[in-house]
């Protein structure tokens, strides 16, 4: 497992974890599947129950592909104008990144968190680990269409990456923004 900058600046930092035998970090590997229209056909066919299962009301597959490619391709640019703005600025990672679990009370260290899609109703999510603030790990991303992550095998595997990354980051002893910038 390997931990790739995206950006850090501004007090502000970006991480993204690259896995053995991956080409790709995981925030170049969400992008780019959000981007892809074969995968994205394929994932709303094989999911078609879920997407049109009321929350999101009667949605075409289609309507749901250039949805995604538009959310993705939103989100994508807010993550990256974090990068781009100046320390003054209001956007900040804090404010994209929320709490996995919407009671947190109590943040604990490598706190589990998602950002959304900026469209209202979005689905796609980007997972991560809240390192220090305004500094966040991705660890993965995924298609949210049910409202628990566990009732789903590939929203499930995301969880299981949000433990496994935390666990790497205990034993590499990363416990803040300096344990990254060294790393």
């Amino acid at each position: 497992m390997e931990i790739i900058r995206i950006f850090d600046t501004h007090n502000q930092g970006l991480y993204s974890v690259k896995y053995p035998g991956q080409d790709l970090d995981e925030f170049d590997r969400l992008f780019d599947l959000w981007e892809d229209l074969e995968f994205l056909e394929d994932f709303f066919n094989t999911n078609k129950t879920d997407l049109q299962s009321g929350f999101y009301g009667y949605i075409s597959i289609g309507d749901a592909i250039m949805q995604t490619l538009e959310d993705a391709n939103a989100l994508r640019k807010q993550l990256l104008q974090v990068k781009d703005s100046n320390e003054n600025a209001s956007i900040s990672l804090n404010n994209i990144f929320k709490p996995l679990d919407n009671i947190t009370y109590k943040p604990d260290d490598y706190e589990k968190s998602k950002a959304y899609g900026v469209i209202d109703k979005t689905w796609i999510r980007i997972y991560a680990l809240k390192v220090d603030d305004n500094c966040f790990v991705i660890t993965g991303g995924a298609i949210k269409l049910t409202k628990k992550m566990a009732q789903r095998t590939h929203t499930l595997k995301e969880l299981e990456k949000l433990n496994m990354c935390r666990d790497y980051l205990r034993q590499e002893g990363i416990i803040d923004s300096d344990g990254l910038k060294q790393n």
